[in-house]
């Protein structure tokens, strides 16, 4: 929906940043999101994660909906390159 694709999300609320796995080469960030924003994610969909105090250029990220919770998202990545390791 076109309100996803250009919307901003500043200062969304990160709810918890959880290692995936024995390697600790994979991260889950879980923030929180409106109801609607749950229910318009759809496979293949992405956020451009910004962090201006690791780079000036956002990154894409696909989005996952969290099981059983409907005002939670997530991102789920493999620490590779710069950016993600930071």
């Amino acid at each position: 929906p076109p309100y996803l694709e250009r919307r901003r999300a500043v200062g969304v609320q990160v709810l918890s940043v959880d290692v995936i796995g024995v390697t600790n080469k994979y991260l889950s960030i879980t923030f929180e999101a409106t109801r609607d924003t749950v229910k318009a994610c759809r496979p293949g969909m992405y956020a451009n994660l910004s962090v201006p105090s690791i780079s000036n250029t956002p990154h894409p990220f696909t989005i996952n909906r969290v099981p059983g919770k409907d005002d939670q998202l997530r991102i789920i990545f493999h620490v590779v390159g710069p950016f993600t390791r930071r």
